[in-house]
């Protein structure tokens, strides 16, 4: 009880600083709704959407298997040549994403596809995978030590600075001004827990190991398969949507999924902070498993009642953010919000996956999903839209959550 009430104590660090930031960001996005048309704020939705799978690419698992592999009396010396491997992975992420960018197709009769003026937008918005990247090797020290209040305050202060930036960029309606905004609010960000790493005894330094680099690299591959195809199936329907469908519908899409992932960090928080506690009880099945259970009843109770309030109250929420412009948002919302227990459910069936190093069978299981997400994707998009997307997300995390559950249920019997 005393290990859940440690990962409950840091989870609800880390709730405090997404409450402050959730709050902040939704007021950026009534800002940005109410100030943009629905076309330019799908033009938004593509940069932000494509230039996150980057960086979200570049997480690959490392700070998971930093943590996992490496002894807590190695873990200062061995820290300097993570954090070099991390920036040269995420500076040449960055590259390879404006690379692409240039080559994505454009339809200037149905505005469909990625416009010269989205492609600069990318451009603009492509150093925040690099600084996502730094700031989330400093995150594994924060993780390791248990310490997610460094990193609240890290994220609150970088949220207040896109708000402060928004507002002033806001009168504009200049959507490079508003990219360029999160893209230094990113720098904040790692500035900040760079700083508050001292704290901690810390102080990163660039220290490149190519022996280290490629045998972290070559530990993380099944893990980080498995996240990346899991992360890219989770915003590949927005970048299909941009190709296939118009801005205003991309835009009534991405509405609705910001509202809706928002809520997504309560388990994913929760899983952050279980995972060391997981790993310290690895080799006491009993307790691991009864922490496992008590978290699932926790995460059961609270995924349920939060997708009867959202389905009940999207029409309302939608207009209270963006008013009637957006009220298309509403229905997709709804559709999004009966996924909640099954994402809240899979990221905790996961990690413990993780515990058990069943990453080689997580990455086929989340590329077998992935795969029929993206063709569904594709197969349904041109006829139902955004419609068709949100279902798709849903089905695909049921198929994630019922296929994990079967491989840990199989691993528990065969121990």
């Amino acid at each position: 009880m005393s290990n859940l009430k440690e990962v409950s104590k840091n989870t609800i660090f880390q709730m405090i600083a997404k409450g402050a930031t959730v709050s902040v960001s939704l007021f950026i996005t009534a800002l940005i709704t109410r100030q943009l048309t629905v076309f330019d704020y799908g033009e938004f939705v593509k940069i932000m959407s494509f230039v996150s799978i980057f960086y979200l690419i570049a997480d690959f698992g490392f700070n998971a298997t930093f943590l996992k592999l490496t002894p807590p009396d190695k873990i200062k010396d061995d820290f300097n040549k993570f954090f070099a491997l991390r920036f040269i992975i995420s500076s040449l992420l960055t590259l390879i994403c404006i690379l692409i960018a240039l080559s994505l197709p454009y339809n200037a009769s149905g505005s469909t596809g990625f416009s010269n003026s989205v492609k600069f937008g990318i451009f603009l918005a492509s150093f925040t995978i690099l600084f996502q990247g730094l700031y989330n090797a400093l995150n594994a020290i924060f993780q390791k030590n248990l310490r997610y209040d460094l990193s609240s305050v890290a994220t609150i202060i970088s949220s207040v600075a896109t708000l402060i930036l928004v507002i002033l960029v806001i009168p504009f309606k200049n959507i490079y001004l508003l990219v360029l905004s999160y893209t230094f609010a990113n720098i904040v960000l790692f500035l900040v827990s760079y700083k508050l790493l001292n704290k901690l005894t810390y102080k990163p330094k660039f220290v490149f190991d190519k022996t280290y680099s490629k045998s972290l690299s070559l530990s993380s591959i099944s893990l980080g398969v498995a996240l990346v195809i899991n992360l890219i199936y989770f915003r590949i329907d927005t970048i299909i949507l941009g190709f296939i469908r118009s801005p205003e519908e991309v835009g009534f899409y991405g509405l609705a999924y910001r509202i809706f992932e928002t809520v997504l960090v309560v388990p994913i928080f929760f899983s952050n902070a279980l995972f060391p506690v997981f790993l310290n009880h690895l080799n006491d099945k009993k307790v691991l498993i009864r922490i496992f259970k008590k978290s699932v009843l926790l995460l059961s109770v609270v995924s349920i009642t939060l997708s009867l309030v959202f389905f009940l109250t999207a029409g309302l929420i939608i207009n209270l953010i963006s008013g009637p412009s957006f009220s298309s948002s509403a229905n997709i919302l709804r559709i999004l919000s009966l996924g909640y227990p099954f994402f809240f459910l899979s990221a905790i069936v996961m990690w413990l996956l993780i515990t058990f190093n069943k990453q080689k069978i997580l990455s086929i299981l989340y590329l077998v999903v992935g795969t029929a997400n993206c063709v569904a994707n594709l197969y349904f998009i041109p006829q139902y839209g955004a419609y068709a997307s949100a279902y798709i997300t849903v089905i695909s995390e049921v198929l994630i959550l019922v296929g994990g559950s079967i491989i840990l249920i199989h691993k528990l019997k065969n121990d």
